[in-house]
């Protein structure tokens, strides 16, 4: 007799999302169950097939939804007293699902698959570039913000702390390193030179927020890394090097825009602020560059000078 039931499968008209454009009707539907959008989440970068498509709208799209997964009182109506209020439960639940597929399809690193991380050729668009920066804009608390905890060995680390603690690593460095993606083809073509162009004006023009982004992340160290060399590549420009001046002055932070302010840098740096140390560094270490870059003007000086003068003593006669 159960060779006669019908799979339960059989009696459903399956078919695929064709678009990104598709995908958003169904997700912009008036009432929808959770577990219909969980299923939308799920499905938002793999809906072509049997391939992922990670491109800037669907990112976009998921960095706002999932803005606000870190902090549990973010979808609190504050409408109810006492009692579970349910529907906040249900945004947290499907803002963490966007993070979390976030975490499995852009922010993770490369694979064997692939030389390049999923993001690294979509932080070039303006469009995603912004859409990040907002993401992980600083708050005045951090548990409000999208930022992973700090590192604790009292909590074990979960995929999505740990993948973004690596993402922001190498999205820093990126940024501030940045010349070009590998071309597509041998070489690069002249839409692919404009657009790396594009890009590198656009990282310098946010250096400042980036400076931010590392400061609330405790990364300001990538600016001086123990080996000197490693730094050369990473100019600051005048706006980058005035915003890291200003953090490491800043000693506590007050509700609203209230700013305790140390004495000195000298005081920060006693008192162990990153931006300050990191700040000292970097002056000592453009100031032994420079120092350095005139013995060798010096000494090539001394050489040319040493050569006329040898050039000029009188020839010994030659021997009879």
């Amino acid at each position: 007799m159960a060779d006669t039931i019908e799979h339960p499968l059989l009696k459903k008209e399956i078919t695929r999302i064709p678009s990104w454009g598709a995908w958003l009707e169904h997700w912009n539907r008036p009432e929808a169950c959770e577990a219909e959008l969980l299923g939308l989440l799920h499905s938002g970068f793999t809906f072509f097939g049997d391939y992922t498509r990670v491109f800037p709208a669907n990112v976009c799209f998921y960095l706002e939804v999932a803005d606000g997964s870190r902090n549990e009182s973010f979808f609190s109506s504050r409408q109810l007293y006492g009692g579970e209020d349910t529907r906040q439960k249900m945004l947290l639940r499907l803002s963490r699902k966007a993070l979390k597929m976030l975490c499995q399809y852009f922010f993770r690193r490369a694979n064997k698959e692939s030389e390049m991380a999923p993001w690294e050729d979509l932080v070039v668009d303006p469009a995603v570039f912004e859409k990040l920066l907002w993401f992980f804009r600083p708050m005045y608390f951090r548990h409000e913000s999208n930022f992973p905890p700090y590192p604790s060995s009292f909590t074990k680390p979960n995929f999505e702390d740990e993948t973004l603690r690596t993402f922001l690593q190498d999205f820093f460095k990126f940024v501030l390193t940045f010349k070009s993606l590998p071309p597509r083809g041998k070489w690069h073509s002249e839409k692919e030179l404009a657009r790396d162009a594009q890009a590198r004006e656009m990282f310098i023009a946010a250096y400042p927020r980036i400076l931010e982004i590392m400061d609330e992340m405790g990364s300001l160290d990538l600016l001086s890394p123990k080996v000197p060399y490693q730094s050369e590549s990473i100019t600051l420009g005048a706006a980058g090097m005035a915003k890291l001046e200003e953090l490491a002055m800043i000693k506590n932070k007050r509700f609203g825009n209230e700013v305790e302010r140390y004495e000195s840098l000298e005081a920060a740096v006693f008192d162990g602020c990153q931006a300050a140390s990191v700040l000292a560094i970097l002056r000592i270490r453009q100031a032994e560059g420079e120092r350095q870059e005139q013995i060798k003007e010096a000494e090539r000086l001394r050489a040319e000078a040493e050569e006329r003068l040898e050039a000029l003593k009188p020839k010994a006669p030659a021997a009879q």
